[in-house]
């Protein structure tokens, strides 16, 4: 009541086929779906509660078993509840797609929220291991394959470096945007880069609301993908990224993608253009003036393109 909207929701048991948990004495996921159900019943009928979303419970390892197991709790969620992992060593998109199917045929009718995704920076790990700078890379195009997919909100495991379980396996350790003492990793720094050139808005009036949907992409690889978001000013971003398989599991290294050349026809002449790479800072990467037709090389990390904002973005220290 003091803090309120402080609470974005509450949860379901966490990765019931997996984690080990307790409700009436059981462990089952019988039991699993009876606390939902009830935790549910619960924050619905608390009057400081009641406005507050609950998310379905998760599983883990995409059980097919475990997800038959509990059916659909759709009438006891508000929020299907997806963990979309994808192995640092494949690609991302079908498997994101699959991940967010079995968690919305588990709450039918309910948006989707990815509650976890992520990857650790122990690179020895084979699964989900990875080095400083693919894990920016592949945490960028997870958020924007994400959305793509149609999660309405996206939740990073994790923001530090954490050892509270110590008995814990030592990737855990290592999951973190940012190290246990505090300071970025290199995914941390970008992310807050992508999420600030999103969402700025500069004072002027824009200049390219009538072609926000005008333009079309020449030269795509088959492993590109696009989105496009419109701003209050009336300008727009282009956003490219490809799916593409980044890491070596069994080097344990980055894998050298080669640029594709895409051309992107604006549908008229505009005035400004400028290009950002959250990887590389939030100043453009390069800027156009009155030009119709731009062309970039898109390689292993996702490229911003703004369309019709009077001024660049400028970052504020803080």
């Amino acid at each position: 009541t003091r803090h309120a909207g402080s609470i974005v929701a509450v949860e379901g048991l966490n990765e019931v086929n997996t984690q080990e948990f307790s409700y009436n004495g059981s462990g089952s996921l019988t039991a699993a779906v009876e606390y939902q159900k009830a935790l549910y019943t619960a924050v619905k009928g608390n009057a400081g509660l009641s406005g507050v979303s609950v998310i379905n419970l998760s599983v883990a390892l995409e059980s097919p078993s475990a997800y038959a197991a509990i059916g659909d709790l759709g009438a006891y969620s508000d929020f299907a509840n997806a963990h979309a992992y994808t192995a640092s060593g494949g690609l991302s998109d079908k498997v994101m797609e699959a991940s967010m199917a079995r968690a919305a045929a588990a709450s039918k009718g309910d948006k989707i929220v990815i509650t976890e995704t992520g990857y650790t920076t122990l690179s020895s790990d084979p699964g989900l291991g990875v080095n400083e700078s693919a894990q920016a890379k592949l945490t960028v195009n997870a958020l924007l394959t994400a959305f793509e997919n149609g999660s309405s909100q996206t939740f990073l495991y994790e923001l530090f470096d954490s050892s509270l379980n110590p008995d814990g396996s030592e990737k855990e350790f290592h999951f973190g945007l940012f190290n246990a003492d505090g300071t970025p990793k290199q995914a941390a720094t970008a992310v807050h880069n992508l999420t600030s050139l999103l969402s700025y808005v500069d004072a002027g009036t824009g200049t390219a609301a009538s072609a926000a949907t005008a333009y079309s992409l020449g030269g795509m690889p088959a492993d590109g993908h696009s989105l496009t978001l419109t701003k209050a000013n009336g300008a727009y971003d282009i956003l490219l990224w490809r799916d593409a398989n980044l890491w070596n599991t069994t080097t344990q290294s980055e894998n050298a993608l080669a640029t594709k050349t895409v051309t992107i026809d604006l549908g008229g002449l505009q005035k400004t253009v400028y290009v950002y790479d959250p990887l590389r800072g939030s100043a453009p990467i390069a800027t156009y003036t009155n030009v119709s037709q731009i062309t970039l090389a898109v390689g292993d990390r996702a490229l911003v393109v703004e369309v019709g904002s009077k001024s660049a973005y400028t970052d504020t220290a803080t």
